[in-house]
């Protein structure tokens, strides 16, 4: 059965808070109740890394399998075949993975693809360019080895700049000829990065050992991604991805590296530790393609490669046809003392058909207080109802979950941030609103059901 999503709006309103006084804000967009996505029945899932120092001048043959960490991790928890072992007769999804950094060329590479990257580097000096043309010459090559349908792609940091470009350059025809069914970027370089771009800060940025000066922390500077690829980084404007379904996690657990480089610039945003927080991920879509679904985990850029609960949002990602939404709509404070009291309400939503399939306890979506990454609500009287537009959750779910375990809590800051104390609630997945109901607050949460 198809997905028909829904005619709805989507308002994602994220104000630093805590840590910093900058605001991450996503415009109002409507998802389109006419388009409806397939599980195609052959997929082969590449995931594609992201920067290493000096990874430009290594010696290794790129567009090769390195079958690495992350594989045998997504293996070990989903029990998935990989490409070097599968039955070629009765598969679904495959995985395998691909390392674009190197000098020499895999065996299967024709004259003509030999060409096709000298030409690139030539006139970009390689980068991404060029691993996106690596990436898009492996990603046919394994089709037509495995006899699958389309690709998905999972990628990671300056990995989602690769695979952007791929997908809205159409290298090797893949876009326009509909051979990428969906894509997950994890952390992704989609807009730039922050540390990069500062001009007269990068060796800053060197010191504290984020990046070194290379051909790949030049076309991640803002600017070079604007010159070369889109005008409007922070928009998912191609038509190509009207065909493709598009997820993205971000991280939200600031390192001390970055936030001492911001603070150089006088500034203060939720980052990962590489990445600001809005960086990774489109702000708005045009040209009718889908909204990307979004999930935030409180972790920093390296330790995702550790959380299960973000292996479980992968996983889900890449089979699921069922996508909810749950969201904050309101919150009645009992009592306050002060006018102009602020409050934030933070989340954690789990599933238990994630546990009981994987065996996975983690939060599949963590809205943390300490990230700065949620709005601050002004509440001057006791009793008073704030209505607004708060994500709690908006992602894919196995297909018999039906039911979500979220758990909410308050702070109010004051002179002091003190806990309005926590919420445990059962939702059930079933389009409406249910009420949440605490000694010191209350609220109601939206629920969403698009299938």
């Amino acid at each position: 059965m198809s997905v028909r999503y829904l005619l709805i709006t989507l308002i994602l309103i994220f104000t630093a808070c805590g840590g910093g006084s900058s605001s991450v804000n996503k415009e109002v967009q409507e998802l389109d109740s006419n388009r409806s996505i397939q599980k195609i029945s052959k997929t082969v899932t590449i995931y594609v890394h992201g920067y290493r120092k000096v990874g430009d001048n290594e010696q290794a043959t790129y567009g090769a399998r390195k079958n690495g960490s992350v594989i045998a991790k997504m293996v070990d928890i989903t029990g998935l075949p990989t490409v070097d072992a599968y039955d070629k007769e009765n598969f679904s999804t495959l995985l395998t993975d691909i390392y674009y950094y190197g000098d020499v060329p895999p065996n299967y590479y024709t004259a003509k693809d030999l060409e096709d990257i000298e030409e690139v580097t030539r006139k970009y000096g390689g980068g991404i360019p060029r691993y996106a043309t690596i990436l898009a010459k492996y990603s046919k090559y394994i089709l037509d080895e495995t006899g699958a349908e389309k690709v998905n792609i999972i990628s990671v940091s300056m990995g989602s700049l690769v695979t952007r470009w791929m997908i809205e350059k159409n290298l090797e025809g893949l876009s326009e000829n509909k051979k990428i069914e969906r894509w997950m970027s994890i952390e992704g370089v989609i807009r730039g990065n922050y540390a990069v771009s500062q001009n007269g800060l990068l060796s800053v940025a060197e010191s504290l050992g984020l990046f070194d000066n290379s051909i790949d922390t030049q076309h991640m500077h803002y600017d070079w991604i604007k010159e070369n690829l889109t005008p409007n980084p922070d928009v998912m404007q191609s038509l190509y991805y009207r065909d493709i379904l598009v997820g993205q996690i971000s991280s939200t657990k600031s390192g001390e590296a970055l936030d001492r480089l911001l603070s150089l610039n006088r500034d203060s945003q939720p980052n990962d530790g590489y990445q600001l927080v809005k960086d990774t991920y489109f702000a708005t879509v045009e040209n009718y393609s889908q909204i990307p679904s979004h999930t935030l985990f409180y972790t920093d850029h390296e330790e995702i490669k550790e959380k299960e609960g973000a292996y479980a949002v992968m996983a889900t990602f890449l089979e699921s046809k069922k996508r909810v939404r749950v969201t904050l709509i309101d919150a009645t404070l009992n009592s306050i003392s002060n006018r102009n009291t602020k409050v934030a309400f933070e989340s954690y939503v789990f599933s238990n058909q994630v546990k009981e399939k994987w065996g996975i306890t983690d939060a599949i979506d963590e809205r943390v207080y300490n990230s700065g990454m949620l709005t601050r609500y002004t509440y001057n009287e006791s009793g008073e109802t704030r209505t607004f537009t708060q994500p709690i959750f908006d992602d894919f779910v196995l297909s018999d979950e039906s039911e979500l375990d979220i758990r909410m809590r308050g702070y109010k800051i004051e002179s002091s941030t003190n806990s309005l104390g926590d919420i445990v609630r059962n939702i059930p997945l079933k389009n409406g609103v249910y009420e949440l109901s605490g000694e010191e607050w209350s609220a109601h949460l939206k629920v969403e059901v698009l299938e």
